[in-house]
């Protein structure tokens, strides 16, 4: 078969499902709780600056993997917040998410130092989230470092954390993550009382609204897939 009999495939995505399944997710969770729209890896394969349009009237706000993902999306994310969620490993990376007001991820003490570095040499104000490892060891700093973190970064007046995070990753450690991740959110507030909370992403959202905190991250769910173990009776279609 030549190149040009090549069978092609592609998907054609509905985006007004998209919309569906923000409503069915947003009835698992209390109505003061946000949501944010993970939109990494090209929206999953849907493309992200269309899906970033489609929910930026729904979704509180964004995250991506790479600061290069974010700038696809700043433009359609009109004007709302987007987290990256990979922690930075240079200044210059740092740089340029301050600029255009993205908010980073400080993972460990050393990431925290970068941060620091770079705002003390631009005089920019950085945003960022704290990542706590409660289990699933997808970066993020162990509990014994959370208030190392936070004394460290509280030191520099251009740094801002404005949330700590983690993620639950199988149904029975939920429970015991949940309570880590409270106990480190606890240490974060008595150093920045305002400080949003956030652990679950889809599968953490069907567990209920214990579960749910300040915000959710629910990536799967609204494209319409469910990891192992969730629930599908959410009324969310694919």
């Amino acid at each position: 078969m030549s190149q040009s009999e090549t069978m092609r495939t592609w998907a054609e995505i509905d985006l007004s499902a998209l919309e569906h399944n923000y409503y069915a997710l947003k009835s698992l969770i209390s109505k003061d709780c946000k949501l944010l729209a993970p939109v990494k890896a090209n929206a999953y394969g849907h493309g992200a600056p269309q899906v970033a349009y489609a929910l930026h009237t729904l979704a509180d706000c964004f995250a991506v993997s790479l600061l290069d993902e974010a700038k696809a999306i700043r433009v359609a994310a009109c004007g709302k917040d987007i987290l990256i969620l990979t922690p930075p490993t240079g200044i210059e990376d740092i740089y340029q998410a301050a600029v255009n007001g993205f908010i980073l991820t400080v993972s460990d003490t050393a990431t925290a130092r970068l941060v620091m570095a770079a705002a003390k040499k631009y005089r920019l104000f950085i945003r960022v989230h704290l990542k706590v490892n409660t289990g699933m060891n997808r970066y993020g700093m162990e509990f014994r470092q959370v208030e190392n973190v936070c004394k460290t970064l509280s030191l520099c007046p251009f740094v801002q954390v404005e949330g700590i995070y983690s993620h639950i990753y199988h149904a029975e450690t939920a429970q015991s993550q949940r309570e880590l991740f409270l106990q480190a959110v606890d240490v974060c507030r008595r150093y920045y009382p305002e400080a949003i909370a956030h652990l679950s992403a889809t599968y953490g959202a069907t567990l209920g609204k214990a579960f749910a905190m300040d915000m959710v991250r629910v990536g799967l769910g609204l494209y319409g897939y469910f990891p192992c173990g969730a629930s599908a009776k959410t009324g969310v279609s694919r």
